[in-house]
């Protein structure tokens, strides 16, 4: 075999050796490029590339997943062609790991969390700013994320609120209302009172305390006071029966409130109110002269009766005149007098002119139509001349003696007659009895009668008189005297199948007379025979009964293995029935009982691990992870059985649950941070005002963390502290800079230590410099420019730079500070 062909084969062998170290899922092909890790010599470790797996080792679908995850590779030892050989050949070779960890992302979800609003504290206003934290979570781990990842929009994280709990109450008033003129003692005059917050806004009175203050007072005002004459009642009269007699009364001025002005001031000014007040009536009269009669007697006065306008009737008329006389002698009007006043008119009855007369009524009707001897009868009365019928108002054995007496009356009339009469006979069909000719049991036997005509006052007459068929002599009826009866009864009737302990069966029972015709149970003798019969029929049973269930009862309402029981009530047509019709008569057993898991009661809590390692021991935002799984009350892990989401979403809807606890944290790890000290330069002296002062300068020092720069507690850094401030004693004296620069132009000018050149911006101040060994530091630099001033003219501009040199600790020069100024010309 040639060396290309063995290339190929072992090619191939390594391509197969490599996956079925790791096989595939069923439904994949997965081709993997062996990576080189490690080599030694012409042998090396090839890896395929990390996979997400289970604890089973079963690979995971990345894309679905969230969170930190076991990943496995595996690892293969190669020649120097890449074909795979026994592990041994690379034996000398650490052989790459094969497990890890790996975050993955792909199946992560998102939602916001909010955590409680801040209240700021107390205060007193209606736009109080409160917040909260908001941010977007991981669903599966509870981590916090970026913002971006969540959808819709972010909840607010502040919001304005009313808080009035640093308020304060205080009641405020207002100005007292006068209504307007009145006349009264009492006004009332009315104000507001409100309580109000110290923001200003009126509120509901309970929120001040203390009494509320008066809303309102009463205050006397009679500006708007009318005043009128009132008049009191007439005194007695001078004479109690005269057309001249005299009476008094009192008149006084009354204010419009009613108060009697007399009563509380002198008559002349009460009365002046009145006089002059236009709106007042006329001033009324105190005194009065006139006719009284109170003190008068009356009576009346009759003259004689008239006479009767008529002498013969029940009612005749007379008359009389009658008037009232007072004591004083005058004749008054008749209401004057109080007692009844006689009549001035008489009635009565007056018959001494009269006369009489006879009168007869019609003839009454027969006594009979029918008769020989009928009678009639009329009325005969005797009549006044009057047209009074004396009958009717007196008896009638003196009323006719009245016509009788009468010379002018006419003979007293007959009142009654007797005559045969046969007008209203009538004439009808007599029968005589029936004649029985004995007892029989027939329904055909043959009797006979007698049969007239007979006219209705009794008589028999020829039968041409009544009309109509004559009734027949002879008939044909049943005798059933001679016969004998007894009880008959048929066979029972079974009504058919039923479930019932009373079933209902019937017969016939009829009471039959001896020639065999069933009659009225009247003519049979004894008790009747039953037609009904109750028995018990279960043969239906099994077909017309029906269990109707109650719900289950479960021995536990949180196990995978509990018992579950229900009773069942017997049902025939819709109602309950004894349970013996199902379980004794129709086979069906009213009870059951099963086996079941039942979860309808259990509660779930959640249960978290212990956190894993901070993801860094030195960081202001290191993160530790634990697992936070959903437990049933049973005790089972939901996260075992079921999506963690849908594991997760049972603690969530569970009221007793409380807050899923959080399955990440951040926070400040410094356990594995180093700290060195930092120091600042040193400060300029400072000092030396003469021989025996000291000179100071100082430097921060402050102890820094190495991985964050962050300034922390000394006490964090090791070993001592450095020093942040040095002294020395100072020598020499001050130098007095009297420098004499250059000259440029016809002058020269002289500096002194504190001299301020007027043509200068910067004041020249006085030196903090000292001489060292009697040589005073100071160096005077110079410059030169041209410029042109404000008329166009060309000028010599010179800059001066003065620097000030002071020694260190080390006896170096170091400069401290420098001046500069310019001179023009």
């Amino acid at each position: 075999m040639n060396s290309k062909k063995k290339a190929i084969l072992l090619g191939a062998a390594s391509m197969a050796f490599l996956a079925g170290a790791a096989p595939a899922l069923a439904q994949d092909v997965v081709f993997v490029r062996p990576i080189l890790s490690t080599q030694s010599g012409e042998y090396s470790w090839t890896t395929s590339p990390y996979r997400a797996v289970d604890g089973s080792g079963n690979t995971l679908n990345e894309a679905s997943l969230c969170g930190t995850y076991a990943v496995a590779r595996t690892a293969q030892c190669v020649n120097s062609s890449g074909s795979p050989v026994d592990s041994s050949f690379c034996s000398s070779v650490a052989k790459p790991a094969t497990s890890s960890t790996q975050s993955f992302s792909g199946g992560c979800t998102y939602s916001w969390n909010t955590g409680s609003w801040v209240d700021p504290g107390a205060s007193c206003t209606s736009s109080e700013t409160q917040t909260r934290p908001v941010s977007c979570r991981v669903d599966q781990t509870g981590a916090t994320t970026a913002d971006s990842n969540c959808s819709g929009a972010k909840p607010a994280t502040a919001q304005t609120v009313s808080d009035y709990s640093a308020c304060t109450y205080s009641w405020q008033t207002g100005g007292w209302a006068d209504p307007g003129a009145s006349c009264t003692g009492s006004e009332t005059q009315t104000r507001s009172v409100t309580c109000q917050r110290s923001d200003g806004t009126t509120v509901a009175d309970g929120n001040c305390s203390g009494g509320k203050p008066a809303t309102s007072q009463t205050v006397a005002d009679y500006s708007g006071c009318s005043y009128d004459w009132q008049a009191g009642s007439w005194g007695s009269w001078s004479d109690s029966c005269s057309s001249s007699a005299t009476r008094n009364r009192a008149v006084w001025c009354y204010r419009s409130d009613g108060q009697n002005m007399d009563a509380i001031e002198s008559s002349s000014t009460s009365h002046a109110r009145c006089s002059s007040d236009p709106t007042a009536s006329p001033e009324p009269a105190a005194s009065q002269t006139g006719a009284n009669y109170a003190g008068c007697t009356y009576s009346w006065v009759t003259s004689g009766w008239g006479a009767w306008n008529s002498t013969c009737s029940g009612s005749a008329t007379r008359s009389r005149s009658v008037s009232c006389l007072r004591s004083d002698g005058t004749t008054v009007a008749n209401s004057n007098c109080t007692s009844a006043q006689p009549a001035t008119s008489d009635t009565a009855a007056v018959y001494t002119g009269c006369s009489y007369d006879w009168q007869v009524g019609s003839w009454g009707s027969w006594s009979s139509t029918c008769s020989s001897s009928a009678t009639r009868n009329r009325a005969v009365w005797c009549f006044r001349s009057d047209g009074q019928n004396m009958d009717a108002i007196e008896p009638a054995s003196t009323a006719h003696q009245r016509c009788i007496d009468d010379p002018s009356a006419s003979a007293q009339p007959n009142g009654g007659e007797t005559a045969a009469v046969y007008s209203g006979c009538s004439y009808s069909w007599q029968t005589g009895t029936w004649n029985d000719p004995g007892p029989s049991c027939t329904s055909s036997e043959t009797q006979t009668r007698s049969v007239y005509c007979q006219r209705s006052e009794g008589t028999t007459v020829s039968d041409s008189y009544c009309g109509g068929a004559k009734p027949s002599g002879s008939r044909s009826v049943s005798d059933y005297s001679a016969c004998t009866y007894s009880w008959n009864t048929g066979s029972w009737v079974d009504p058919g199948a039923s479930c019932t302990d009373a079933e209902v069966q019937t017969r016939s029972v009829a009471c039959r007379r001896s020639d065999g015709t069933n009659v009225s149970d009247s003519n049979c003798s004894g008790t009747k025979p039953s037609g009904t019969r109750t028995v018990g029929d279960y043969s239906a049973c099994s077909s017309q009964t029906s269990v109707q269930w109650s719900g289950w009862t479960y021995a536990s309402t949180c196990s995978a293995n509990t018992t579950r029981s229900r009773t069942g009530t017997c049902i025939i047509d819709g109602s309950a029935v004894d349970p013996k019709y199902c379980e004794t008569y129709g086979g069906k057993p009213l009870s059951e009982t099963q086996s079941t898991a039942n979860y309808s009661g259990c509660s779930y809590n959640w249960v978290a691990g212990s956190w894993g390692s901070w993801s860094s021991t030195c960081s202001s935002s290191a993160t530790r992870n634990r697992p936070v799984w959903c437990y049933r009350s049973d005790g089972q892990n939901m996260d075992a059985i079921e999506p963690a989401s849908t594991a997760h979403q049972r603690c969530i809807d569970d009221p007793t649950a409380g807050p899923m606890p959080s399955a990440s944290e951040s926070g400040a790890v410094w356990s594995g941070c180093t700290y060195n000290w930092q120091t600042t330069p040193w400060s300029n002296w400072e000092g030396c005002n003469g021989p025996g002062d000291t000179s100071d300068r100082t430097r921060s020092v402050s102890c820094k963390r190495q991985e964050t720069g962050a300034t922390v507690s000394n006490s964090y850094c090791s070993g001592g502290t450095p020093a942040s401030s040095q002294r020395l004693a100072c020598t020499g004296s001050p130098c007095d800079l009297n420098v004499v620069r250059s000259t440029y132009g016809p002058r020269s000018w002289v500096h002194g230590p504190s001299y301020d050149d007027p043509q200068s911006e910067t004041p020249l101040h006085k030196s903090d410099c000292w001489s060292r060994n009697g040589v005073c530091l100071v160096l005077a630099q110079t410059g030169q420019s041209t410029g042109t001033d404000a008329y166009g003219d060309l000028v010599w501009v010179t800059e001066w730079t003065e620097v000030c040199y002071r020694p260190d600790n080390s006896g170096n020069f170091q400069n401290v500070g420098s001046w500069s100024y310019e001179y023009q010309d």
